[in-house]
C-alpha cells in the first residue's frame, strides 16, 4: 500500500494485505476522532467495494488529500487542507502474517 497526502506523502510498495475475506482503509478527523467530513463523503476505501475492479492481491496505492491524483481519483479519499487526519487500517479474515507480525503497512513518506 502507498500513500499520499497534502504534503505528498507515500510508503514504499509493500507486500498485498493478508487477509482472506476483505481489507479497509478507513480516515478520521483528527479532532473530532469521527470520520472525515468532506464535499465528497467518503472516509473508507474497501477492497470489497471501492477496489473491487482493482487486484488487491498485489500492492494497491491509495491516495489522500484535498486535491485528487492524475489516475487515482477511485484510490483516492479527500482531506480537509490544513485539518488533521488519522487513518486505521482492519483486515478482515486476516492470515498468519497479520497475526505474527511479519506483514506490517509501510511508513508514509514523502514523494519526490
Amino acid at each position: 500500500m502507498r500513500f499520499w497526502t497534502e504534503q505528498e506523502l507515500q510508503a514504499d510498495d509493500s507486500p498485498a494485505v493478508p487477509g482472506k475475506l476483505f481489507w479497509s482503509v478507513t480516515l478520521y478527523d483528527a479532532q473530532t476522532r469521527s470520520d472525515v467530513q468532506t464535499d465528497q463523503d467518503k472516509a473508507a476505501l474497501r477492497s470489497l467495494f471501492e477496489l473491487k475492479d482493482i487486484d488487491t492481491s498485489k500492492p494497491v496505492d491509495l491516495y489522500f488529500g484535498p486535491t485528487a491524483p492524475k489516475d487515482g481519483e477511485g484510490r483516492w479519499i479527500k482531506t480537509q487542507s490544513g485539518r488533521g487526519w488519522f487513518n486505521y487500517i482492519r483486515i478482515y479474515g486476516p492470515t498468519q502474517p497479520a497475526f505474527e507480525g511479519s506483514w506490517k503497512p509501510n511508513d508514509i513518506q514523502e514523494i519526490r
